[in-house]
């Protein structure tokens, strides 16, 4: 397996951090958050969450994105490339959205022990 970092980002006493990986054929991007303004958000001070992909939607994404940007790229470069930092969650929604490319959002909180 593979992954990638695509947000690895303070804010104050807050911290973000989001990964992509590609497990048995399905793109995921993996989030984690924590910090007092994520307590305040979601009553823990730890947040994660992921998206998922089946496989056939990961392949479906990474031709779109192929054909889209004229690129040769392996899907975890172009995620990289168009989807990483601040705004990256937001734009691979967005370009999911506006392609119908069907994704799994997954919302947990993580209680500290």
């Amino acid at each position: 397996m593979t992954e990638i970092t695509l947000l690895d980002n303070h804010a104050g006493s807050d911290f973000f951090h989001i990964d992509a990986r590609i497990e048995n054929g399905s793109l995921m991007i993996v989030g984690h958050d924590s910090g007092p303004d994520i307590e305040k958000l979601y009553g823990e001070p730890e947040h994660d969450y992921y998206y998922s992909f089946t496989p056939e939607r990961t392949r479906f994404l990474h031709y779109k994105l192929r054909s889209d940007y004229l690129s040769d790229d392996d899907l975890l470069t172009l995620v990289r490339k168009l989807f990483s930092g601040q705004t990256g969650e937001r734009k691979l929604r967005e370009y999911c959205h506006s392609r119908n490319i069907i994704f799994e959002f997954h919302d947990f909180e993580k209680v500290m022990d």
